[in-house]
């Protein structure tokens, strides 16, 4: 986006690129190329080498504060885009935070969740529940922002943590359930499935054709009547 609106300060442009480019004085880049430095431990976690993977998405005592901004803002972004197409209310500024459940009479948008269930599962606070009530789905996106070394696993990771659950919502809620994890690398959202029109593609999956647990993209499972 902001290659096309050109609305940058040249220092700003030079050091987003830098970052890309993973060319910025890490310790790890000073002590193996510029041979500056005698260590490459990070200067937050000391053991682990200070390189641009480990600062944007490896430092432990960062989860939970600092990588949490990332995943909120783009969880936001898809809820308000989800809101337009069920004709829901969003929030007026788009960093103010949704409310808990936003409904009508056609949707139901259940944001940052927790679903109270007796049996033990893996997960069960959810990113963001959309409950069709005219087809009786309810479709569980899990949003995450990774390094891009681990996409494909991170889907996987997601699919996986969340089966056991939407497997207890179809039971509870009697609707068919599915798992869609949206996963966006911290370099670039070009080639990140988060369209509407890719969860409008899964939601209308055959009825009759159950995906593969093997599947990296979407899981559909339980009743398959509809």
């Amino acid at each position: 986006m902001w290659l096309n609106k050109g609305n940058l300060t040249a220092n700003t442009e030079s050091l987003v690129v830098a970052a890309q480019e993973q060319v910025l004085p890490t310790r790890q880049l000073q002590t193996k190329i510029y041979h500056t430095r005698n260590d490459p431990g990070c200067r937050l976690c000391k053991d682990t080498p200070e390189t641009i993977q480990h600062i944007i998405s490896g430092r432990k005592q960062l989860v939970g504060s600092t990588y949490t901004e990332p995943h909120n803002h783009v969880a936001g972004v898809m809820y308000r885009s989800l809101c337009d197409e069920h004709g829901l209310n969003k929030p007026q500024h788009e960093w103010k935070a949704p409310g808990k459940v936003n409904e009508n009479d056609h949707a139901k948008i259940l944001w940052d969740f927790y679903v109270q269930i007796d049996k033990h599962v893996l997960a069960n606070q959810l990113d963001i529940v959309v409950v069709d009530k005219e087809s009786k789905r309810a479709t569980i996106i899990d949003i995450t922002v990774p390094n891009d070394y681990n996409i494909a696993s991170k889907k996987r990771e997601k699919i996986e943590k969340y089966l056991p659950l939407g497997k207890e919502i179809e039971k509870r809620w009697d609707r068919r359930a599915m798992v869609f994890p949206v996963v966006i690398e911290w370099w670039s959202i070009t080639g990140a499935r988060v369209t509407l029109e890719n969860i409008a593609d899964a939601k209308e999956t055959d009825d009759r054709t159950k995906p593969s647990p093997n599947s990296i993209n979407d899981i559909t499972f339980g009743n398959t009547s509809g």
